[in-house]
């Protein structure tokens, strides 16, 4: 089992390490070479700025039970269908149940961004210390939850 992290701009790298570290696993963080990322314990793997490189090289490499960090609904999918877990930042699990609505999402979003009229969307709110906790605690259950299942 393996943690991967979609990590262009991934707040919460760090934190993947100190959970990586303290269950004995591998982690790697992918991302464009626009993104300079450090790394005591985890592996980097720096791909080109092309559209969704990042993207292509994490569903190349990701196997069933492994982990992946990201906020991207379409990588979450393509994860999902090779068997993986899925979470995003803030520890809310992307599933076979729950992905599609997502993606569906995603599109009538996309749709009103772009049609004639103002349209104004609401983005994330920004991140606070308990988000960090949140976090930690969803993919330290993940972790041992995938743990107990591999039994």
């Amino acid at each position: 089992m393996m943690i991967y992290v979609d990590a262009d701009a991934s707040p919460i790298t760090k934190l993947v390490e100190e959970l990586a570290k303290t269950n004995n696993m591998s982690c790697t963080f992918v991302s464009d070479f626009n993104h300079v990322l450090k790394s005591d314990s985890c592996e980097i793997i720096t791909v080109g700025s092309d559209h969704d490189a990042a993207d292509l090289k994490i569903v190349s490499l990701i196997k069933p039970y492994d982990i992946l960090i990201t906020q991207d609904y379409g990588l979450a999918s393509l994860a999902l269908a090779k068997k993986a877990y899925v979470m995003n930042d803030f520890g809310k699990e992307y599933t076979v149940d729950n992905i599609d609505l997502l993606l569906a999402q995603r599109h009538f979003a996309a749709k009103a961004r772009k049609s004639k009229q103002k349209i104004r969307l609401k983005g994330p709110a920004k991140r606070k210390p308990s988000d960090d906790d949140t976090f930690y605690h969803a993919l330290h259950t993940l972790i041992h939850k995938i743990m107990g299942e591999q039994k």
